[in-house]
């Protein structure tokens, strides 16, 4: 309950008040989600219906695949209707509403930023841009429309360029198994390294124990009587 409501307090303050947040029960979705999977017709489920028998692990592009079917049951789940009153399970999940904090602090932001002096357009476009990536993208092919100098125009396209690569190409396969490759390959310089530092301190005690095997061995060749040294020799 309290994530739920942090939540609700965060999509508020950062998405606005179009977004909405619902509670709704997600218990035995992964279950549902397997089941679904493993029986899916022209599909190859044995791994999943092998995790609910005897659950056995899966890999990673099978747990990906898992929950995004988990997450699309629970969507199924709630915009469908209930057999017993014909009501859309939506209307009957439980809304979470922004506590006061949050919603003062999103009238004052409103506020200020409605005192604030609007950017005039020549043309309005055809499909006002969104808050995200198109809006960016708007800015950046449309640099004359707004009144903004040259260093603000910079300051923007930066900020796109630190938005676009601080996504890291998440959720894409090509970009996991890069950054899979990558780890490999430094795990392995790290293994080579300690290798060649743990077999330099073996040579470098090998060397100091042989100089010090021939130093005793002279010593003791010095102090045997010149007799005894041509017996042993």
């Amino acid at each position: 309950r309290y994530f739920v409501q942090v939540l609700a307090d965060a999509c508020l303050l950062m998405l606005g008040n179009e977004v909405t947040v619902f509670m709704w029960d997600e218990r035995f979705s992964t279950t549902y989600a397997a089941m679904r999977l493993g029986n899916r017709p022209r599909f190859d489920g044995e791994a999943f219906k092998r995790w609910i028998t005897v659950r056995q692990g899966l890999n990673w592009s099978a747990k990906a695949l898992l929950d995004s079917e988990a997450a699309r049951a629970i969507l199924e789940h709630w915009l469908s209707k209930d057999d017993r009153s014909e009501i859309i399970n939506k209307e009957l999940s439980e809304r979470v509403a922004p506590s006061r904090e949050a919603c003062m602090r999103y009238l004052k932001y409103r506020k200020v930023k409605a005192m604030l002096p609007q950017p005039t357009m020549d043309s309005q476009p055809e499909e006002p841009a969104g808050p995200g990536r198109e809006a960016w993208e708007w800015y950046d092919r449309h640099p004359d429309s707004y009144e903004v100098d040259e260093e603000q125009h910079q300051s923007a396209t930066t900020a796109f360029n630190d938005y676009m690569k601080g996504l890291d190409g998440f959720g894409e396969k090509e970009r996991e198994l890069e950054k899979m490759a990558e780890q490999r390959r430094q795990r392995n310089a790290e293994n080579r390294r300690i290798r060649k530092k743990r077999r330099k301190s073996e040579n470098a005690a090998r060397e100091a124990l042989q100089d010090k095997m021939e130093e005793v061995q002279e010593d003791y060749r010095k102090n045997l009587p010149k007799e005894k040294w041509n017996k042993y020799r």
